[in-house]
């Protein structure tokens, strides 16, 4: 499974270079692909990849996962993001100290119980949004370098130690996409 996933983040990063337009909307194809084989790989029901703070003080969404955009039952909020994420290819996220600044900061993968999931990621999520029982926090890293963080939700028997290992290898191929030149 590993090895699939590395095979697929070569594959990527092999068509980087074949687009001079646009890098932010190529790259966050590129990762939305990896996040939502990532969700299927590891039986979550839905995931995202946040970008670290920017100098202005900003993270980033970078991609979701499907089931989060299909459970939102604010169409409006929903239609927006959706364009913002397709045409910017990032949606702004505004985001005060919480458990997923802390796990950035940290750069420590952290499993997350539900009362962690209701009081730090639902209030992010459009409203409506269905409700999310457990939660796997991985920090996209290169070296010392925090890039953002990998957020995967319901897991109907949780994150344990098998489910880091590999949520860990889709963050590290999303960190050298997220480091390569575009």
């Amino acid at each position: 499974q590993l090895e699939r996933v590395s095979g697929k983040a070569l594959e990527a990063m092999s068509t980087i270079g074949h687009v001079e337009q646009q890098p932010q909307i190529q790259l966050n194809r590129i990762l939305q692909e990896q996040l939502r084989d990532a969700v299927d790989q590891l039986g979550a029901e839905m995931g995202m990849f946040i970008s670290a703070c920017d100098a202005a003080g900003e993270f980033r969404i970078l991609a979701v996962s499907d089931m989060v955009w299909s459970t939102s039952r604010s169409a409006g909020r929903f239609a927006q993001a959706h364009t913002q994420l397709v045409q910017q290819g990032y949606i702004p996220l505004h985001m005060e100290k919480n458990i997923l600044v802390e796990v950035m900061q940290a750069g420590k993968t952290r499993v997350l119980e539900a009362s962690e999931c209701s009081r730090d990621i639902i209030p992010l999520l459009p409203e409506g949004h269905s409700h999310i029982g457990n939660g796997l926090l991985v920090p996209i890293q290169v070296g010392d370098t925090t890039l953002g963080l990998m957020v995967l939700a319901n897991r109907a028997r949780g994150f344990g130690a098998r489910e880091q290992i590999v949520a860990r290898a889709y963050a590290a191929a999303a960190a050298l996409l997220m480091h390569s030149d575009l």
